[in-house]
């Protein structure tokens, strides 16, 4: 499964409705809800309101693409995502900054079901995937937001338009326009799209919707239930946040953690191993533009006064993609290694992932920031909203040259990070003073099992995110599904990164093959000299 942006994939033609929320005028309407929210969720919305970390930090919304093998039903496909919608509270909750003369309380208020509908907005005919494409990202992109309600929603693709035209409509949708459309819905499948703003969606909960919208529109096409489990609320599991962020102390083991880990790498996150920072400068010429020039230029030229430093604008979009690591037979042979040996298949990658540090850089400590989830009751493993923690994750190979030994230092560094990720950490920054923002997050997931699964492939199902400004992180989301081992990623948007990041995967990969191929008692590799943004060389401890 690839989580990638929307632009990486290729669109069908044909009509774009937008689909949203909507609370009927002289309903019950939006009541204080004493519930808090998560230490995360507060962040996200501060963030975005310019009062917390990163003010010029982007909102990010999560979401995923895939087809409906069935015919397109306009009124059934109402009634399915209204269930979806009323199911999971998340998307009838929202915040409010509320003036009480210190600096703004964020206050909970929720809608019940009575009067939340499936409103069709508006609908617009392309005949190209890409006007198709920059529709639906336009519209996530303008309209999810933390500080916004609804922070979901949805677009269906269906029918098909004439070739000769860009744009064949655009149209405000009414009761009477669904006869019309009607006859562009034929066909046998369409495309749903959906995107949420994080503060009520994590990666977990989008793999969930595939499915559960698939069950929800068969279910209304043929009139059965969809079978659905009961789940808990994301409202409910933010008492449990906010309970366990203030029950911790300075002197808290996990607060301990953290301040061991930052200090490490001088008081921040630590980064990418490998260079991501683009060798140039842009300077402006005074009345003459812009330049772009090799730094080691910039000095003489700044004393000649021939040119002025220009303030920075935004970093650039950042770059990504995915690749395919392993094969799903390769998966269950380096697995079967493994638990013979007692361990599992993220602890194999986080083992891989510390031989690929040493083979480039000659270090024997890999350290990088680790998303877990906190989906620890099982009123939450089927819910969405943002169930997310994160832990500092420090692996330590020195003198280890066959895997084995290296599962074992993984297996250690993995139970700390597991632990520590169940405590929030902006509380935890918030007890340090420490401000700092991860640059190096690397996250797993087996997805073998999530409800829906087998049928992705079949669903043509992608997983899809905003787009991110900025020039210092680095993602990797490694994934076990049921067609092997694939690895997402996004970078900062130069040369550099980009080269950097194909180096590593490309060792990555082998890496793992010669687990695979050799057992885990195989020696693998050696340290090899890396190339710092310096020139300096690096050379094996």
């Amino acid at each position: 499964m690839k989580f990638t942006e929307l632009a990486e994939h290729a669109m069908p033609a044909g009509e774009v409705t937008e689909w949203v929320p909507t609370v009927a005028s002289d309903g019950p309407g939006w009541r204080p809800d004493d519930r808090p929210i998560t230490h995360d969720h507060e962040l996200h919305y501060r963030r975005a309101d310019g009062t917390g970390w990163s003010p010029d930090r982007q909102s990010a919304w999560l979401g995923a693409v895939f087809e409906i093998p069935l015919p397109y039903d306009h009124d059934a496909l109402g009634r399915a995502l209204r269930t979806w919608w009323v199911r999971h509270e998340a998307f009838r909750t929202t915040v409010r900054s509320v003036d009480d003369g210190v600096g703004g309380r964020l206050q909970r208020v929720t809608h019940g079901p009575d009067g939340l509908t499936a409103v069709a907005r508006r609908s617009a005919a392309y005949a190209t995937g890409d006007g198709v494409r920059d529709h639906i990202q336009k519209v996530f992109d303008a309209e999810l937001s933390p500080l916004t309600w609804p922070h979901c929603v949805v677009t269906t693709v269906h029918g098909t338009v004439p070739s000769d035209c860009s744009v064949v409509s655009e149209t405000q949708r009414t009761p009477d326009s669904d006869a019309a459309n009607a006859e562009t819905s034929a066909g046998e499948r369409f495309v749903l799209a959906f995107g949420a703003d994080h503060s009520v969606m994590d990666a977990y909960s989008m793999l969930l919707t595939i499915s559960e919208l698939q069950r929800l529109y068969a279910g209304e096409l043929d009139g059965t239930d969809a079978g659905l489990p009961d789940i808990g609320s994301h409202a409910d599991f933010s008492i449990i946040d906010r309970r366990i962020g203030e029950q911790l102390t300075v002197d808290h083991p996990a607060v301990e953690r953290w301040r061991d880990f930052l200090a490490g790498s001088g008081g921040g996150f630590p980064g990418f191993p490998l260079p991501i920072a683009a060798p140039f400068r842009t300077l402006s010429r005074s009345g003459s533009g812009a330049d772009v020039l090799p730094i080691s230029a910039v000095r003489g030229l700044l004393d000649e006064e021939l040119f002025e430093p220009v303030r920075p604008g935004p970093p650039p979009p950042q770059s990504g993609g995915a690749v395919h690591l392993m094969t799903a037979s390769d998966a269950s042979t380096l697995n079967a290694h493994c638990r013979r040996a007692g361990y599992s298949m993220q602890t194999a990658i986080v083992a891989a992932l510390a031989l690929t540090n040493r083979e480039l850089t000659g270090s024997p400590s890999t350290r990088f920031a680790m998303p877990m989830h906190t989906r620890h009751e099982s009123q939450f493993a089927e819910s969405v909203g943002w169930y997310v923690g994160v832990g500092p994750l420090a692996v330590e190979i020195d003198g280890m040259e066959t895997l084995e030994p290296c599962l074992e230092a993984a297996g250690s560094a993995l139970a700390i990070t597991k632990e520590t990720s169940r405590h929030p950490y902006p509380r935890i920054a918030q007890l340090l003073g420490n401000y700092s923002e991860p640059r190096f997050v690397i996250s797993f997931l087996d997805l073998r099992f999530v409800p829906g699964a087998p049928e992705w492939p079949e669903w043509n199902a992608r997983t899809i995110r905003s787009g991110v400004r900025t020039d210092s992180e680095v993602y990797l989301w490694v994934t076990r599904s049921t067609t092997g081992i694939t690895v997402s990623f996004r970078h900062p948007g130069n040369d550099v990164a980009a080269e950097s990041m194909s180096r590593y995967l490309e060792t990555l990969r082998t890496v793992l093959e010669a687990a695979t191929t050799g057992g885990i008692h195989r020696r693998i590799g050696h340290p090899v000299v890396a190339t710092l943004p310096d020139d300096r060389q690096r050379h094996p401890a």
